[in-house]
């Protein structure tokens, strides 16, 4: 992938959101970390096969799947989650039901 489909660091906008303990979804609480938002971090002309070849290349983020997300709760306690919205939109809900 080339550098210039990546947005630079010193342009990266990333939101931090500590999301208190629900039910029986830990959240924040376990580990006093919060959840990263970083925007807009691949610029066009980016595609999926793209993405996926940097993300193989960093040895870091292995990628499993590329569908839509999980219609129910759920939460990792041994591993991290990225997500990419590759085009369009997204309205999704951090920290289990009931929360807002």
């Amino acid at each position: 992938m080339s550098p210039s489909i990546l947005t630079s660091l010193s342009s990266l906008k990333v939101s931090k959101h500590f999301i208190a303990r629900h039910a029986l979804i830990p959240n924040s609480s376990a580990t006093s970390k919060p959840m990263l938002i970083y925007h807009s971090v691949f610029t066009s002309p980016a595609t999926k096969s793209s993405i996926t070849a940097h993300l193989s290349k960093t040895n870091v983020i292995e990628p499993h799947w590329t569908y839509s997300m999980y219609p129910t709760s759920h939460f990792h306690s041994n591993t991290h989650e990225v997500l990419i919205i590759l085009s369009g939109s997204a309205l999704l809900l951090f920290g289990g039901e009931g929360k807002s």
